[in-house]
């Protein structure tokens, strides 16, 4: 019989939001795949967990590691996957582990954990019953604000994630593109510092200069535009009907 490959969600700053059976997971498989080996190591000391083995599981060596996990599985060991914070597979090369892992026939169990993109939709206060995840952004303004662009008639409340040092940039962009657009920034969500700014992009930029932010992990999640009400017209046999 194979081993289990487990999902392990972890916090996104705040140890307190790792769940009791995360905990024991991470205690019980024989093997722990973690992305970075310095905060990952820093997450399990602080939760006091002893892993049998820890590996590295990363974009720059998935390629060799994905057919080493899978023989481990194969063979009956358990791996747990867990990422520097939140949930993995969201944003790293375990989408291509899980894939295949599937089509072996290898158990999957997710674990859940918290998710940041999640938490700031929750707490943005705009429609959620749909929404776009737009994921990390081009490196280059020119493509950024292409990307943007696509978002002038979009409906859905959009979610962005990026790295800390592209904030003043992204909101440079943001601002000429959609200046008048609502948006909100979840910065440092769980963390002491955890703050929410909502406003346009340039009433964003004014606070995050007046609150000297400078570096920390954010999601920014943007309003959709009003969808245009359905028009009734009377179809060729003189009866109502409402527009699709």
């Amino acid at each position: 019989m194979p081993g289990t490959l487990y999902l392990v969600g972890v916090d996104i700053g705040n140890r307190e939001d790792v769940t009791l059976r995360a905990r024991r997971i991470l205690g019980e498989v024989d093997v722990v795949a973690v992305e970075e080996m310095a905060p990952c190591d820093r997450i399990l000391n602080q939760l006091k967990i002893v892993p049998k083995a820890v590996v590295l599981f990363n974009e720059h060596n998935h390629e060799s590691q994905v057919p080493l996990i899978l023989s481990w599985l194969q063979s009956g060991q358990s791996v747990a996957l867990m990422s520097d914070t939140g949930m993995p597979v969201m944003a790293d090369p375990g989408q291509d582990l899980v894939r295949l892992a599937a089509m072996q026939n290898i158990p999957i169990v997710p674990i859940p954990g918290v998710a940041s993109m999640v938490a700031a939709l929750t707490v943005a206060g705009f429609r959620m019953h749909h929404f776009y995840y737009m994921g990390f952004l081009p490196r280059q303004s020119e493509q950024r604000q292409q990307a943007f662009r696509a978002l002038v008639d979009e409906q859905l409340t959009t979610l962005v994630m990026e790295t800390p040092y592209r904030l003043s940039a992204i909101m440079d962009d943001l601002e000429a593109i959609l200046p008048s657009r609502r948006m909100a920034l979840a910065w440092n969500l769980t963390m002491q510092d955890e703050m929410i700014l909502r406003g346009t992009p340039p009433e964003i930029k004014a606070q995050i200069v007046a609150l000297g932010l400078k570096k920390g992990e954010f999601v920014l999640v943007i309003e959709g535009i009003e969808p245009k009400p359905k028009v009734s017209k009377k179809d060729r046999y003189g009866l109502l009907r409402s527009d699709d």
